[in-house]
């Protein structure tokens, strides 16, 4: 699964050819979780203040996170998001 973003220890990644709604991977230590672009629904768990830093980076980057789930979804290269 490529990491396209990293943020302070947190693994943010996305799937090629992953199932909708469009989500993304977040790994923090031994937590794993989903988490939907557009109603931020969380499947999986961790820490509040790892969640809430996953939505402000969400909210910093949807347009560049739903551009590249729709090149993910349909097998194209997944590529790293630029800080």
């Amino acid at each position: 699964m490529p990491v396209i973003y990293i943020i302070n220890g947190i693994l943010i990644s996305m799937f090629g050819f992953d199932h909708n709604p469009s989500h993304i991977h977040v790994r923090y230590g031994e937590y794993e979780f989903t988490i939907s672009l557009d109603d931020r629904i969380v499947k999986g768990s961790a820490p509040m203040k790892v969640i809430n830093e996953v939505n402000n980076f969400i909210d910093s980057h949807l347009d560049e996170l739903k551009a590249l789930w729709e090149v993910a979804k349909n097998g194209g290269e997944i590529k790293k998001i630029k800080r």
